[in-house]
């Protein structure tokens, strides 16, 4: 496989599609759950957060876990928007690379982030 530099990927969008460039720019994703709605861009940062009254009843602790979980969705959904309009301009084979090294494999449901059910301890050998 070829591996291109930023610079020349750069160079490849702009000559054969400047159009790219203001699609990617206009990327967001939704991702809610539980009265929450949590907005991002194509760099996974927060553009936009709805609050239902209702979700503030759950406290601060499973509220902040709720918007990262969101955040994070939302953030893997636009990476993959984002991919699937480079893949046209990129080619598949380089499509599918930045699949692999940037959106995450399913993971098994973690508890939440208050639930202490389980205790880990460290030692440092000496």
């Amino acid at each position: 496989m070829n591996h291109l530099s930023v610079d020349e990927l750069v160079e490849m969008g702009t000559r054969s599609a400047p159009e790219v460039f203001a699609t990617l720019s206009a990327i967001t994703a939704t991702a809610t759950d539980e009265g929450i709605a949590a907005t991002v861009n194509l760099e996974g940062r927060l553009v936009a957060l709805t609050l239902a009254p209702h979700a503030l009843a759950a406290g601060p602790g499973p509220l902040a876990a709720t918007i990262y979980r969101l955040v994070q969705e939302a953030s893997a959904a636009a990476l993959n928007t984002g991919i699937e309009v480079l893949a046209p301009v990129a080619g598949e084979e380089l499509a599918a690379e930045l699949r692999a090294l940037t959106l995450p494999e399913p993971t098994k449901a973690r508890p939440a982030a208050d639930d202490f059910s389980t205790v880990e301890s460290w030692t440092v050998p000496h």
